[in-house]
């Protein structure tokens, strides 16, 4: 499936430079290198090739993209070459050597007139890109601080490069850990835009519940003769497009609120240090393991005035929703029916039509709405809200998702979110940033009243 490009109607996007990890015949990096069509794909390698476009034409490269994912097993070797910039090329790892035009020398700021393809790749890596796309499998960056035996990869320990050696803006992890978590954090410390490879994939996973639980509701509906296997099969992909939308709503909330966390991380940096310490006094959270700060560290930052990095912020978001999961699970809140719709919005909008009936008893159905409740708090009122609710007030989960939803629904705040979401690439995201924190503030203070 190719999600369809994104384009607002009343801003002109830029164009922005990428170096991709994988090709297009991979699901990972060929839908993401058809998100925009004002993408200029400078270059990208996999484990058998290197695609050198110093100068791409965003229109007809994305059209290019377009051809070679809809070709079945493509590789860099079927782009059209007439159609690469000057200077560039398609290159065999397996040669000796690679001479590098003026062009790709400009694009990757080096003197050299010739590399190995390893070298190249290293290069590649640490250009002064907008972005660097993985899309592929390996883990291509560590910290300065760790040795290669360290990352336990050592078929691409020739091409792995420190985070400090990172020029690029942004680093997407379309695939599994092609960061180490200290390189993350490196990376986030010294400036650049970075989650974890978590985040970056959790719409595969969300995809992957939403199916479950899709076909658990249908079979029922198959078992009970109101529906054929075949009915079943063609509904299913009929909702393709509308459950990726789900999804990926899901997604934009929840990188959302790590972008205002970590706006407001040095301020917060107290609060996140206790947060941690709980979560660890309570068995839940090994902070050595998940590379989060001890006290002496935090204290340096605190010093400094410095925060936790997003990748940070990504852990203990994580952690935070899971455990608030699994507190509400275990509380009266899934069957009270007040959260009912919960339940059915979940569902596309064919099958809230058809078999609304049957979401109540669908047998997972308290795990969607612990799930819908915990996510919509971990986006919404951010990391440390239940964190804090407790230490002021001493009531338990439950109890402050309940005043949550009440002050949530008296002063009207999915409009007001929604009002400030089409604001997206009109204003400056930090207008919006200080506006969704005031929304916050006015559900923190009717929640803790």
């Amino acid at each position: 499936m190719t999600i369809k490009p994104w384009v607002s109607p009343r801003v002109a996007p830029e164009a922005f430079s990428v170096v991709g990890i994988g090709d297009m015949a991979g699901d990972v990096f060929g839908n993401g290198m058809l998100l925009s069509p004002y993408i200029k794909l400078v270059a990208a390698f996999n484990h058998m090739h290197i695609f050198l476009d110093p100068d791409p034409d965003p229109a007809t490269s994305f059209k290019e993209r377009k051809r070679m994912f809809e070709l079945p097993r493509s590789s860099w070797e079927d782009y059209d070459q007439k159609l690469i910039s000057q200077g560039g090329g398609i290159y065999s790892r397996s040669e000796k050597s690679i001479s590098l035009t003026p062009q790709v020398q400009k694009l990757l700021s080096v003197n050299r007139q010739k590399m190995t393809p390893n070298e190249l790749i290293r290069a590649l890596l640490s250009a002064p890109v907008d972005l660097i796309w993985n899309g592929g499998i390996g883990t291509y960056v560590k910290s300065s601080k760790e040795h290669h035996n360290d990352v336990g990869d050592r078929s691409n320990d020739s091409l792995r490069v420190d985070a400090t050696d990172l020029r690029c803006r942004v680093f997407g992890e379309g695939g599994n850990l092609g960061v180490t978590q200290l390189g993350r954090i490196e990376f986030a410390a010294g400036g650049g835009r970075i989650n974890t490879d978590a985040i970056d994939n959790s719409a595969g996973v969300d995809c992957s519940d939403h199916e479950v639980n899709i076909k658990i509701l249908l079979n029922e509906v198959v078992e009970n003769q109101d529906m054929t296997e075949k009915q079943r099969n063609k509904q299913l992909a009929d909702m393709t497009d509308e459950v990726a939308e789900l999804v990926l709503r899901d997604n934009y909330l929840q990188t959302q609120t790590l972008s205002i966390s970590t706006t407001q991380a040095p301020q917060m940096l107290d609060v996140h240090a206790r947060l941690i310490r709980s979560l660890e006094h309570n068995g839940i959270l090994d902070p050595v393991i998940e590379f989060l700060p001890d006290k002496d560290q935090i204290d340096e930052r605190m010093l400094a005035s410095q925060g936790l990095t997003s990748p940070e912020l990504s852990v203990l978001l994580a952690y935070v929703k899971n455990h608030l999961f699994q507190e509400l699970l275990d509380s009266d809140l899934p069957d009270d029916d007040f959260y009912a719709n919960l339940l059915i919005d979940y569902f596309p909008l064919p099958l809230r039509k058809k078999f609304s009936q049957l979401m109540p008893r669908h047998r997972l159905q308290r795990e969607i709405i612990s799930t819908e409740i915990a996510n919509d708090l971990g986006n919404r009122v951010g990391i440390t809200f239940i964190f804090r609710m407790q230490e002021e007030t001493g009531a338990n989960s439950e109890h402050i998702a309940r005043a949550y939803t009440v002050a949530r629904k008296i002063f009207s705040m999915p409009e007001l979110w929604d009002e400030i979401e089409k604001l997206d690439n009109l204003v400056p995201a930090s207008a919006q940033a200080s506006m969704l924190l005031e929304g916050r503030k006015l559900v923190e203070r009717a929640t803790r009243w």
